[in-house]
């Protein structure tokens, strides 16, 4: 399959021209080119000075095939993945949309908004997610691997199962009623954590230090 829009991006002559004279033009081609991964991701850009672009919905259509949070094709919760390496999405908007099993690996998301998204076995291995709002998402089995969450806000966000490795970056990041169950880390992490963790997670009644571990020796 390949990469398809809702709706086709209009570009007048005069915009084309001052994208070609400014830094926008080296980032269009960046994306162009991710377009020709051969899954369908649709997605309504407009095209301004920075190439923003505002994903409306990720269509799902995949094979059938084992694998964990990192595979393509079927997860192990049995959701397709459609996978989206390498795309800026800085700055989108994919707040209270369904992206489970969406691979963003390695993909630019700063500032990218996923509050209240549900984004279960989805993928983020290598992602840029500093200062991603992560609100209230329910990240369960996510593969959060080499992720940059740098000042990310996880507040109320459900990690249960969540891979994590010793490079994930977590600082600054807020989590206040997240729910880590399940969620191995290293112990410089979690001690870091559990020194800023704290409230209830609404959705699971879990509180954050009791899914952390903290009180264990």
């Amino acid at each position: 399959m390949q990469l398809e829009y809702k709706t086709s991006p209009k570009l007048s002559t005069s915009v084309i021209s001052y994208c070609l004279k400014t830094n926008c033009f080296r980032v269009g081609i960046t994306f162009l080119f991710a377009m020709t991964v051969t899954f369908t991701l649709p997605l309504d850009c407009s095209f301004n000075n920075l190439w923003t672009c505002h994903a409306e919905g990720i269509e799902r259509d995949l094979g059938k095939v084992g694998g964990g949070a990192a595979s393509s094709g079927k997860t192990s919760t049995g959701v397709s993945r459609t996978v989206t390496r390498g795309v800026n999405l800085s700055g989108a908007d994919f707040s209270e949309q369904d992206l489970s099993g969406v691979s963003f690996q390695q993909s630019l998301l700063r500032e990218t908004d996923f509050h209240g998204a549900k984004l279960v076995s989805a993928s983020f291995f290598g992602a840029e997610l500093s200062y991603a709002n992560l609100e209230d998402a329910d990240l369960t089995e996510a593969n959060l691997e080499l992720a940059n969450l740098r000042s990310a806000k996880l507040k109320n966000a459900v990690l249960r199962r969540a891979y994590f490795s010793g490079n994930t970056r977590l600082e600054n990041v807020d989590i206040d009623g997240a729910d880590f169950s399940e969620v191995i880390l290293r112990k410089d992490q979690k001690k870091y954590l559990c020194n800023i963790a704290n409230g209830t997670n609404s959705h699971t009644g879990v509180e954050t230090k009791t899914s952390l571990g903290c009180n264990s020796s």
